[in-house]
């Protein structure tokens, strides 16, 4: 009978051929796409057969769920945003722009996830509108408070809504515009488009 210091040592060795599935798969898919990306060209990155990734991942997509996943996870971590409120919130994402500059493989698979997922079976398309739902729903929500606390001018909520979706819109376009030519600073970009908002809004303060 196994013991409980037997069973462990496998499930390890299970977990990090797991993690490095993962992380293969991140670059893979980040550079070739999730169509263009094989489970074959991941297994040989891994240094395992295709059969190991299937004893894994019940399928692609559900491999393609797991990289999604932990992207979010590390980019949440790197914004941690859970205890601001107000206009910080929207200040945060200067803290994604540094995690995206210091891991373009990972602001790479975003990227290309996000613009194959604009077709309709794309197996990366419910996750993508889901993060930009929330994201668009938690901004929305961020300025609503920095208005209620007076940190910015009074905004209707046309003008809230438009001024979420234009910090979206900015972040991925200069996102873009750096992974073609990255000859320049994502958090400079970002703090001068910061400061221009700031202004707009009539802030009290800046963040």
């Amino acid at each position: 009978m196994a013991t409980a210091g037997t069973a462990r040592g496998p499930y390890r060795t299970g977990r990090a051929t797991r993690k490095q599935i993962v992380d293969e798969a991140v670059r893979v898919f980040g550079s070739s796409g999730y169509n263009g990306g094989s489970l074959r060209s991941i297994a040989e990155r891994v240094g395992v057969s295709p059969g190991t990734i299937n004893r894994h991942f019940a399928s692609k997509e559900d491999l393609l769920n797991a990289v999604l996943e932990r992207w979010s996870e590390d980019v949440a971590t790197a914004i941690d945003e859970s205890s601001q409120v107000g206009i910080s919130v929207l200040h945060a994402l200067r803290a994604g722009m540094a995690y995206h500059e210091e891991h373009p493989h990972l602001l790479s698979l975003f990227l290309l996830t996000a613009t194959e997922a604009g077709a309709g079976d794309h197996p990366g398309r419910p996750f993508m509108r889901t993060r930009y739902s929330d994201l668009l729903g938690r901004y929305e929500e961020s300025l609503r408070r920095a208005v209620q606390d007076g940190e910015i001018a009074p905004l209707d909520e046309a003008s809230i809504a438009f001024e979420a979706r234009a910090i979206v819109a900015f972040a991925d376009g200069i996102e873009i515009q750096y992974l073609l030519a990255p000859d320049f600073s994502l958090v400079g970009a970002f703090d001068d488009y910061w400061e221009r908002c700031l202004q707009r809004w009539g802030a009290r303060h800046t963040a």
